[in-house]
């Protein structure tokens, strides 16, 4: 999950409403909707990533080139992220005893200290055999904050060649790994986790290459209105292609990294629908990193009411997953935008401004 979104000093509002149709997608897919819909919904982190690279190599890289210590970066990165993440955990903890037990992430006998130390201080793995025990989305945010830190470490000797041979490795070694696991859901779970570092290697390093030869490759792109991007998005993860492709669903599933890319292409150049755009992106964060431990005390209520096993769940669900996207708008609203703007008052966040303009040959702010 990245900030608001800038590419040569304009506001790039698609990208903010993908990231909060792509927040609202990993939702759908934790509800686990009948018929496959959105069962591929996973896809969205890998977009997620694709973002993040984009504009960490936008925001970030002229300030890296031109001085700006590693641990600094590496600061700003956990200030902007660690904040919702918190809450996530906080709400796992309180809404604990509404989680299902699942052997597989959810061990029956919990070990709270270690656990606790896990969620808070972003160790993974220390408990049962998925990442976070509190709020399991946060697992992705690690991806990105080793993608964060490995970019910054080699942003001196990382060129263009350089990146297209760690994405193409990435994407070769994902699909190597896909007829052993039959999907690419990497990176949450114990056992897939060096592999999840090719699938956040894909997308996250796929951003920064687009980011730095975007002056060869955005004029070939043509202008579609930002709705359209977004259409296509939602048809891309909401499709449930295992239903019509069982028997090339691993070409479909590469196909799907590919277009999520080109996705991210055509967004850069799109136009329109900035206010919309805009308040998804406010949603965005706070909604991925929130929603796990609220659906699964909506899920539990369900449980414990006269719906019982047997009733119909889904307009109650619908009705949750509306409530939760409002829950996540206003903490937006009301948090994380503030916070973000406290933050932008730093020192080190006004370093990295002005190493951002003398890139561009902007004179610097007085």
């Amino acid at each position: 999950m990245t900030q608001p979104i800038e590419a040569h000093g304009k506001r790039l509002a698609a990208f903010d409403g993908l990231r909060g149709v792509a927040a609202i997608v990993v939702l759908f897919h934790h509800i686990q909707i009948p018929g496959g819909i959105f069962d591929r919904g996973y896809y969205a982190v890998d977009l997620f990533f694709v973002l993040s690279g984009f504009v960490v190599a936008q925001t970030y890289e002229p300030a890296l080139a031109l001085g700006i210590s590693w641990a600094t970066f590496m600061r700003v990165r956990l200030e902007r992220l660690y904040p919702m993440l918190l809450l996530g955990g906080l709400l796992g903890v309180l809404l604990f005893p509404t989680f299902a037990v699942d052997s597989d992430l959810i061990p029956r006998e919990l070990n709270w200290p270690l656990a606790l130390i896990s969620q808070f201080l972003m160790i993974p793995f220390l408990v049962g055999s998925g990442a976070f025990i509190f709020n399991i989305v946060q697992w992705s945010i690690i991806y990105e904050l080793l993608a964060n830190g490995a970019h910054a470490a080699m942003v001196k000797y990382l060129t263009n060649w350089m990146l297209a041979a760690i994405c193409a490795g990435s994407f070769v070694a994902l699909a190597l790994a896909f007829p052993v696991y039959d999907n690419l859901s990497f990176g949450w779970s114990k056992e897939t986790f060096m592999i999840g570092l090719a699938r956040a290697g894909f997308g996250y390093f796929s951003g920064v290459l687009l980011q730095r030869t975007i002056k060869s490759w955005q004029r070939f792109i043509p202008i579609i209105p930002t709705w359209a991007v977004i259409a296509g998005l939602v048809i891309v993860l909401g499709a449930p292609t295992r239903m019509f492709f069982p028997e090339s669903l691993q070409i479909v599933s590469m196909l799907t990294l590919l277009a999520l890319v080109a996705i991210a292409m055509l967004a850069s150049k799109s136009r329109g629908a900035s206010e919309l755009s805009a308040e998804l992106g406010i949603l965005s964060y706070p909604l991925y990193a929130i929603q796990t431990p609220l659906l699964a005390a909506i899920m539990w209520l369900i449980a414990q009411s006269p719906l019982g096993a047997d009733g119909p769940k889904s307009p109650t669900i619908a009705v949750g997953a509306v409530a939760i996207c409002f829950v996540a708008w206003l903490i937006g609203r009301s948090v994380e935008q503030p916070l973000i703007k406290w933050r932008n008052q730093a020192a080190r966040q006004t370093a990295i401004r002005s190493a951002r303009q003398k890139a561009r040959g902007v004179p610097p702010e007085r």
